[in-house]
């Protein structure tokens, strides 16, 4: 992992899918906020209280403006009406707005201490901050161990027929997560775009993994999420077996 990583000045951290144990750790555990790789916990929990469901769909304009900030989509427009499982594999900006004016301050504070990452609940009960917080830009900061282990922790709660893991699944097999597919293995993952306050630079991240073997967090401090899920395939070609099922 130290060479795939060290050219991009990335960070990375490898967990056994099953026990937990930290295979692998590079770079320095620098936090950061988390983008859009914040989106399937926040999903999880509004399936599972009914602020969503499965079909709930949102047409999507690809145009977003949040307190003074735009956010665009920049998944495919072939798709405008997206229910929960794709608004996740297309990582869509407006779904997750939607998503975050059905919730109060206490499902937001709630959804994101089972997530087990750090926030802080200074704004919650302002609806333009919310919807940055379900977002990942604003109120959640992360190291990429802590984002591993509350991945890991997602995965081995959702049951593999879930609107979540389906989502994951689809991310990398032809969503947002694309550049971490690799061929011959059933990689579910999620990518991650923001920046820091106080800084006009992004940075990206990929977190997923591959079912029963292994949770794979990238960080990458310049850079994006398309960067980081690349610079994961890598991670996972030289992991696998050339003939791995």
């Amino acid at each position: 992992m130290q060479e795939q990583l060290h050219a991009a000045k990335a960070s990375g951290v490898l967990l056994d899918w099953n026990t937990g144990k930290v295979l692998a750790v590079e770079g320095r555990p620098h936090a950061s906020t988390p983008g859009s790789a914040i989106k399937p916990f926040l999903l999880t929990y509004a399936l599972k209280h009914g602020i969503v469901d499965a079909n709930t769909r949102v047409y999507c304009r690809r145009t977003l403006h949040v307190a003074g900030r735009s956010l665009p989509c920049s998944h495919p427009n072939d798709q405008p009406l997206l229910d929960a499982e794709d608004a996740l594999a297309a990582s869509c900006n407006t779904w997750f707005a939607s998503l975050a004016q059905r919730m109060t301050a206490q499902d937001l504070q709630a959804a994101l201490q089972q997530t087990g990452l750090p926030y802080s609940t200074t704004h919650f009960d302002e609806p333009d901050d919310r919807i940055l917080t379900v977002l990942g830009l604003e109120n959640v900061s992360t190291t990429p161990i802590q984002m591993a282990i509350a991945y890991r922790a997602l995965f081995l709660h959702e049951a593999h027929t879930s609107v979540v893991w389906n989502g994951l699944r689809d991310s990398v097999a032809y969503g947002m997560a694309n550049h971490a597919r690799i061929k011959g293995a059933g990689v579910l993952g999620k990518t991650g775009t923001a920046s820091n306050p106080g800084e006009w630079w992004t940075h990206g991240w990929f977190a997923g993994g591959i079912p029963n073997r292994f949770v794979l967090v990238i960080y990458v401090p310049r850079g994006d999420g398309g960067i980081a899920a690349t610079l994961a395939s890598h991670v996972f070609q030289h992991l696998l077996p050339e003939d791995a099922p």
